[in-house]
């Protein structure tokens, strides 16, 4: 299948279908996922992040993206012997920071946390990536997405709390298998 990932800058060129510019909001920078709300263990899923930022006067510098996953649920493996060298986070320059691991023996890999400073996010611009993950795991897996400014861009706690933002949502996976209807 086609597994192209992407990040999109809107203000180089890229356009995103559905995304209205005027648009109104109550916060200046926010973070929107798409996800499938459910699938089958083992299968891919795309996944999209995009940050907005409607600050009508302020770039954010450096701002930091983070990805966590739960429950088994992980970017596939996109190395050419399947060792998981590399995956669909990493090749769009995102850092793994840590794994979680369960403490029952043969469960591994419950969970994993993405890092990648976005060089700059101009007023009025976002940023989007789009990878592809899979579930070890049958249940509800988890994902989080969440914008953090650097200490540079804001000058109190309140304007940290309008420039930072964070969204849970979660893709319940079955096990394969299963019988499905078709309406």
């Amino acid at each position: 299948g086609n597994r192209n990932a992407q990040i999109v800058f809107a203000n180089s060129g890229g356009a995103v279908a559905g995304i209205n510019p005027n648009l109104k909001v109550f916060k200046p920078v926010f973070i929107a996922m798409a996800l499938p709300y459910e699938g089958v263990r083992e299968e891919e899923f795309e996944i999209t992040i995009t940050v907005f930022n409607y600050h009508k006067t302020k770039d954010l510098t450096n701002p930091r993206l983070e990805i966590e996953m739960q429950n088994g649920l992980q970017p596939i493996d996109t190395s050419a012997t399947g060792t998981g060298t590399s995956d669909s986070l990493t090749d769009l320059g995102f850092e793994k920071v840590v794994s979680f691991s369960a403490a029952l023996p043969g469960e591994v890999n419950l969970g994993v946390k993405y890092t990648k400073n976005i060089a700059k996010l101009g007023k009025s611009d976002f940023f989007q990536t789009k990878f592809y993950v899979s579930s070890s795991k049958a249940g509800a897996s988890t994902i989080q997405g969440k914008i953090v400014p650097q200490t540079s861009d804001y000058v109190n706690n309140g304007e940290f709390a309008l420039l930072s933002d964070a969204m849970i949502k979660t893709l319940n996976v079955k096990p394969e298998g299963v019988a499905q209807e078709k309406t």
